[in-house]
């Protein structure tokens, strides 16, 4: 890369370019790069299990089916299978999944030596 005096722009030369295709061959070429790889994945698919049941797991706690808890959010069954199925989801939309079964959530926060515990509705109402 050069910097062009005259004009006081960047002159970037084709070089300096690469694909991401390239960069990420040349990153898994580093030694070392990958090899907790496995214990990444088999971590992360067993968080994800167990918030996929988490939602589902609650929802059986109160004695509810799918079908109960969309009439209650308003929504279709299959729309609650999703929900209980997704690995990631807006706190509104699971504070609005949590109301329909009754529950609240309660975040905990930790900066430091310091602890904030407050109601995940409470959060969501401030906005």
């Amino acid at each position: 890369m050069k910097i062009h005096d005259d004009f006081n722009f960047l002159e970037i030369e084709q070089s300096d370019f690469r694909e991401s295709d390239d960069i990420v061959r040349m990153l898994e070429q580093l030694p070392g790069i990958d090899d907790d790889l496995p214990a990444r994945k088999q971590a992360a698919a067993q968080m994800e299990r167990e918030y996929r049941l988490g939602l589902a797991a609650l929802r059986n706690v109160v004695s509810l089916t799918q079908a109960e808890v969309a009439a209650r959010l308003g929504n279709t069954q299959g729309n609650v299978a999703r929900m209980d199925g997704r690995a990631d989801m807006l706190l509104s939309t699971l504070n609005n999944y949590l109301a329909a079964l009754g529950a609240e959530a309660t975040l905990s926060i930790k900066v430091g030596g310091t602890t904030v515990t407050t109601g995940l509705a409470e959060v969501l109402h401030r906005q």
